[in-house]
């Protein structure tokens, strides 16, 4: 694998955590789609009982192809399917459509829209009864064993009445699980939930569930279930964004890192495999409890999709400008902002050789002095740097940003006014 040394200049993105380490190694953008023209869903036909769609069409906003472009076995292996029957109709359970919206750029945009209907489950067939499920489906190449994704996500208005906290109701948003085996052998679930009987607090939180027909410890340091608290994520009404990588190991190397917004909501290591690779990743996936159902559709949106073979690169820019000779941090611009700001700051070079670094921080603050975001934690070459800070998760206010280089420490004030 090609290695490259970082440049003396890059554009961090905030919603990407990346390991401190002095150089990259080479990845590829495999798929990159906003939904726009000419991309479509077709018809629904059914296949073995139940109903299937597939989305096609050139994203000319990427170029990128759907179906053909993902890393799947071949164009038949990306699929929308549904766990309805195909003797029901199926627009009365389901519906997907691209649509127009306002992304989270604040500009208009496609985005997909996926909706399980309000129904009455017992009109349906006893074994299918509230397991509706929306999902679109990857059977992966048999030589892809890690990947990384991350999209945008939209939550209905009501979500939280859908919801009802201290119900321990559930909504899941994404899965994948091993070949060979079954739905419940090997898998790794992303969920969204509420209820104390769930957490300490009321809000909805994430869940990661990871689940073994054999049991707990089996296989490696994995346990079987993972619950992750977090404030504030779920929120309605407004874009956030979901990134997942999983590098499928059988040994200390496997990982399962997820975060929102940036934040990481859980980074396991260890062995995380019993076959050769994961084969079913359902990437969209909009899959309810049966109580939900009582009350409404159930519904998000997605938008901006990329799939990567490993961590995407970091950019480089600019790579002819002087070095600086100072520390510095800068005023954030603009200040005040909503959602987004740039935060730039330089290493200087003086008394440094090109390959020295130093460990950087930065560090967001709410007024109370509580740490609230890690936007950076690298080993950096001297240079000038940018940092983009999303701060749509969070309340109007004044927050303060710190970097600490064990050499320079300063900081600063700016202000979120939405």
């Amino acid at each position: 694998m090609k290695i490259i040394n970082i440049s003396k200049k890059i554009v961090i993105v905030f919603f990407l955590q990346l390991i401190a380490i002095t150089c990259l190694y080479s990845q590829n953008l495999l798929f990159k789609s906003g939904f726009e023209s000419d991309v479509i869903i077709e018809p629904a036909i059914p296949i073995n009982g139940q109903w299937r769609q597939v989305i096609s069409g050139v994203d000319l906003s990427t170029g990128y192809k759907w179906p053909q472009d993902f890393p799947t076995r071949d164009t038949l292996d990306a699929y929308w399917t549904y766990k309805v029957p195909d003797t029901e109709i199926l627009s009365d359970y389901v519906e997907t459509r691209i649509e127009k919206t306002i992304g989270h750029d604040g500009d208009s945009t496609n985005a997909l829209f996926m909706m399980i209907k309000d129904y009455d489950p017992t009109n349906f067939d006893n074994s299918m009864a509230g397991h509706v499920r929306c999902e679109y489906r990857l059977n992966l190449d048999t030589n892809i064993n890690k990947a990384y994704i991350k999209y945008w996500i939209k939550l209905q208005n009501n979500f939280y009445d859908i919801m009802q906290f201290g119900t321990g109701r559930w909504r899941m948003i994404m899965e994948w699980f091993e070949s060979g085996k079954t739905h419940s052998d090997y898998r790794w679930s992303l969920y969204l939930r509420t209820g104390r009987a769930y957490s300490d607090s009321n809000s909805a939180h994430w869940r990661i569930a990871n689940e073994f027909q054999n049991g707990p410890g089996n296989p490696g340091d994995f346990v079987t279930d993972t619950l992750v608290n977090y404030q504030g994520v779920a929120s309605v009404n407004e874009w956030f964004q979901i990134e997942v990588y999983w590098n499928q190991q059988p040994n200390s190397e496997g990982r399962i890192w997820i975060a929102v917004n940036g934040h990481t909501i859980i980074d396991k290591y260890g062995s995380n495999m019993r076959d050769s690779h994961i084969q079913n990743w359902q990437i969209f996936k909009l899959y309810t409890d049966e109580p939900s159902m009582d009350d409404g559709d159930v519904y998000h949106w997605i938008d901006d999709v990329e799939i990567w073979d490993d961590f995407p690169p970091v950019t480089s820019v600019n790579d002819n400008k002087p070095q600086p000779n100072t520390f510095q941090l800068m005023q954030n611009y603009p200040n005040p902002f909503n959602p987004t700001t740039t935060i730039t700051f330089t290493i200087p070079s003086v008394g440094q050789s090109d390959a020295s670094t130093y460990n950087t921080k930065l560090i967001i603050y709410d007024i109370l002095g509580r740490e609230i975001k890690t936007l950076l934690n690298k080993n950096l070459l001297p240079g000038s740097y940018e940092l983009e800070f999303y701060g749509g998760d969070l309340s109007s206010g004044i927050y303060f940003y710190k970097i600490l280089t064990g050499a320079y420490n300063e900081t600063k004030k700016m202000i979120l006014l939405k």
